[in-house]
């Protein structure tokens, strides 16, 4: 008991690396001298402290982690910034242990944390394995060493926000815990986690990474609610079951298959681009799926990282017509929306606070007006920015022009990036 107390106690703080939020005797026992290996869940703990968290306590509203009985040696408590809360960690785990264990049992497709006891104890009253019921004191056991090292994943390879210095905002960050230093100096320190093959070039590996982590920044920024990121469970369960840690080269085309076509049985409810592509419906204007837009800026950066090397991912979560659907009274011509101003090729996304600046303005205003925003923006709106530059500099009309025939050619150019990109 004391040692599930204790590891569920160390993963219920979601802030940093779960290494730290054990006592430093326990430490090396755990994750080696290094602190920095694969846990080890064969350990006794003596039971110094208060009993742990039941799921009860986890998911009530005032529920708050001690965090002094647990990293009370820690300098690091706020670098790191989990994209999920514990209740939603726990429900990615529990499924990744019960497809790991063969373990018959119902589980709602939509994550839902006020939902996480009623989960629990339908898995473990109701579950079975080869016919029998589930032994409830196995699963306990058998589920804390699955919690304990999807934990330990998570921290190394899945995206988070890291805050230093004194950046308030943040940034995405894949990194792994390493520490330096001989016994009670011993400290911790983060670089960037090793995702390619063992002998592979530096420059190599290092690409990769990168790649990976624009890839989840953009899951991230897509699917903006907890309950439908089953992306997390995907890549986890790759991790947890499938990986060969001397060989993470496949990781970035496993992130990229889960935006294409997502995985039938944990998508439900979750768009991905080839339902975009299958459907063939280009004219969706502000409904049009934002993670098809995210994918798109991720492919055009991949293209070309040197010319787009200050572009990351951020919460671009409103849709904008390039060519208005409502001008400004009198200054040019309206669109009619049957003609194609709700086309794919007409449209970007851009951050919601901008949005009522810009909506109304031309494409020649806009692209002069807000270069500034224009220059740090979605890569399609840069694009679409370039265009109508491009032809103001030839003596064309950018307005009349785009309305009539680029804004079709550049829709159909983004759509066949997107199309080869998922093998359709």
């Amino acid at each position: 008991m004391a040692t599930f107390s204790k590891i569920w106690d160390a993963c219920s703080d979601m802030t940093g690396y779960v290494q730290m939020h054990f006592d430093t005797d326990i430490r090396a026992e755990i994750f080696g001298s290094e602190w920095e290996y694969e846990p080890n869940c064969k350990i006794k703990v003596h039971d110094r402290s208060k009993s742990g968290k039941s799921i009860k306590d986890i998911i009530d509203p005032k529920f708050v982690v001690d965090h002094k009985s647990i990293i009370a040696d820690s300098d690091d408590r706020v670098r790191f910034e989990s994209i999920i809360t514990f209740p939603y960690f726990l429900l990615h785990v529990l499924k990744i242990y019960v497809w790991a264990n063969g373990i018959d049992a119902h589980i709602n497709e939509l994550l839902d944390d006020k939902k996480l006891s009623e989960t629990f104890t339908s898995v473990i009253e109701e579950g079975t394995k080869n016919g029998d019921l589930l032994d409830k004191a196995s699963f306990s056991k058998g589920f804390v060493k699955c919690l304990l090292k999807c934990r330990f994943l998570f921290d190394k390879y899945i995206v988070k926000r890291e805050f230093v210095n004194d950046d308030s905002d943040g940034s995405w960050s894949i990194k792994a815990f390493h520490s330096s230093g001989q016994q009670s100096k011993k400290k911790p320190y983060y670089s960037n986690s090793y995702i390619g093959v063992k002998g592979e070039w530096k420059q190599t590996y290092d690409a990769r990474h990168r790649r990976v982590l624009m890839l989840q920044s953009l899951l991230r920024v897509s699917y903006t609610s907890p309950k439908i990121m089953h992306w997390i469970t995907e890549l986890l369960r790759w991790l947890y079951i499938d990986s060969n840690r001397d060989d993470m080269s496949q990781f970035e085309s496993v992130i990229e298959e889960y935006i294409c076509f997502g995985v039938e049985s944990s998508a439900n409810g979750s768009v991905t681009v080839k339902d975009y592509l299958d459907a063939g419906d280009y004219d969706m204007g502000v409904n049009t799926p934002h993670l098809v837009f995210n994918y798109l800026d991720y492919l055009l950066w991949k293209r070309d990282q040197s010319k787009y090397s200050n572009f990351v991912f951020e919460f671009r979560n409103s849709v904008e017509h390039w060519y208005p659907q409502h001008p400004s009274e009198g200054t040019f011509e309206q669109w009619a929306p049957d003609a194609g101003v709700n086309s794919f090729g007409n449209l970007c996304i851009i951050q919601r606070n901008v949005n009522s600046k810009f909506s109304n303005m031309s494409p020649e205003s806009k692209q002069s007006t807000f270069e500034d925003m224009i220059s740090k923006g979605s890569i399609k709106l840069r694009i679409m920015a370039e265009i109508v530059r491009d032809m103001i500099h030839e003596g064309i009309n950018p307005n009349k022009e785009w309305k009539e025939s680029a804004y079709e050619e550049h829709g159909n150019e983004m759509l066949e990036i997107l199309r080869s990109a998922c093998g359709l």
